[in-house]
């Protein structure tokens, strides 16, 4: 298994994530109709899903893999698959969430050049947003905002 992607880490928990529906939008720009994606999340119903199967099999709902499962859900959703296009009729498949962006492929050559390239130079590009000072404002403000005096939503 061959595996190309970023992902978003550190120390602390949820520091820094993706917001997945300008991640999809990116994508959609930089490959046009080469990246496809449905935007169905994979992750939707994943927590109660697993407390169905777990009430089934007399798991307690408290249990660790329930609650992990409820966790992850909120935690990484919305989660992506995504497919695409390197080649006349070939595609690699992938998939994104608020940590990561992934293709794995079983062999090297499944994801050939130059498509493997522009993948990997728009991960490069990715980058945190900046610092937004919301301060005495509505949170719903837009950025450049006038608040009425001298201060501007940043």
């Amino acid at each position: 298994m061959v595996f190309w992607g970023v992902l978003v880490r550190s120390e602390r928990p949820l520091v820094g994530c993706f917001c997945t529906v300008a991640l999809v939008h990116e994508l959609r720009e930089a490959f046009g109709t080469d990246f496809e994606c449905d935007g169905a999340d994979l992750l939707a119903g994943h927590g109660d899903r697993t407390a169905r199967t777990a009430a089934g099999l007399g798991i307690r709902p408290d249990s660790p893999v329930v609650l992990c499962a409820a966790r992850n859900e909120v935690q990484f959703g919305p989660r992506h698959a995504f497919r695409l296009r390197v080649g006349p009729g070939a595609f690699v498949s992938g998939t994104l969430d608020r940590y990561s962006v992934r293709v794995e492929c079983e062999r090297d050559a499944d994801f050939p050049e130059p498509a493997r390239g522009r993948f990997l130079a728009f991960l490069s590009s990715l980058q945190m947003g900046g610092v937004w000072d919301w301060t005495g404002c509505s949170p719903d403000a837009a950025p450049g905002t006038s608040l009425g005096d001298d201060t501007a939503v940043r």
